[in-house]
């Protein structure tokens, strides 16, 4: 554990590194299987704002993501400016930064989950699900299902009412959503 002006903060290792897949449930009974690597191409980083709808609830956060064919990582901050949590993919696993102000039941990897669902190739997505998990994928939206139940659906290119371009993810079956503005 580590403290500084009494914020103090946990680091875990949540997933272990070596050539296996990073196994994430983002569904009842439904594994995504993250690369052992990142292996995004081309790489990207961007500044998000996000805006989370949950239990009839809404907050907003920021979210620096820099992901290269090495290594993914994510800054989590309160609007506010503290530091939430970092998270960071690479071959030696999975790791997080917890601070005190992170959310109990907010997860480093379901955060990269979502971030693979919307950035990587759709390609990529289709070999990290499992098989009775189906994606459409197109310019404009990614809808994933299973039973023709739609379980997270990726809709890109939307505008809000001050003319603000975002990508909106719903996870149907746990009951958010993620709107995502990038700068």
């Amino acid at each position: 554990m580590t403290c500084a002006l009494a914020a103090c903060s946990t680091v875990r290792t949540l997933l272990p590194g070596g050539d296996a897949a990073h196994e994430i449930e983002i569904a009842e009974g439904a594994v995504l299987h993250l690369p052992a690597e990142p292996e995004i191409e081309p790489p990207f980083e961007e500044l998000q704002t996000l805006i989370a709808s949950y239990d009839g609830q809404t907050g907003a956060f920021q979210a620096s993501v820099s992901a290269r064919g090495d290594e993914v990582h994510v800054v989590l901050l309160a609007m506010s400016g503290p530091r939430i949590m970092d998270i960071v993919w690479t071959r030696e696993g999975i790791s997080e930064t917890r601070s005190a102000f992170a959310p109990e039941r907010l997860s480093g990897l379901n955060i990269l989950a979502d971030i693979f669902l919307v950035r990587w190739p759709a390609g990529d997505v289709r070999k990290a699900l499992p098989e009775d998990i189906g994606l459409e994928a197109g310019k404009t939206r990614r809808a994933i299902s299973r039973n023709d139940t739609l379980v997270v659906e990726v809709a890109y290119g939307l505008v809000d009412d001050q003319g603000r371009a975002y990508t909106r993810l719903t996870h149907h079956e746990r009951g958010y959503s993620l709107s995502i503005y990038t700068d």
